[in-house]
């Protein structure tokens, strides 16, 4: 469980730094769309947790690299979605660490009655 948690904090972090960055207009017609910008992260951290390692699943996000989506808008709403999307998987990854917690407390509860 700690492997995994670690890859996911290690994910979102990742994403953090290296979705920000460039700007500038997209390509010609197309219109920067902020919406599929952030399900393409969202996407890509989920990604990178379900593949139990931030570097395999976080292949788009290397190298200063972001989701196709995301070309084209400005720093200041790449850094808006990438905070959105890493407060957003923090909250869930707290919500799991606590249900988790209490699996495994009724689990050792269990055990401990059937010992005694």
């Amino acid at each position: 469980m700690r492997t995994s948690t670690a890859a996911a904090i290690t994910a979102a972090l990742l994403l953090a730094l290296t979705a920000c960055g460039g700007g500038g207009g997209g390509g010609e017609g197309s219109k920067p769309d902020a919406a599929a910008c952030k399900d393409a992260m969202t996407e890509a951290i989920n990604k990178s947790v379900d593949a139990g390692s931030a570097v395999k699943g976080a292949d788009d996000l290397r190298d200063g690299r972001k989701p196709k989506p995301c070309e084209g808008l400005d720093d200041k709403t790449l850094e808006k979605i990438t905070g959105e999307v890493t407060t957003a998987f923090v909250k869930d990854l707290e919500k799991n660490l606590e249900s988790d917690a209490e699996d495994i407390g009724k689990d050792i509860e269990k055990e401990l009655s059937e010992l005694g």
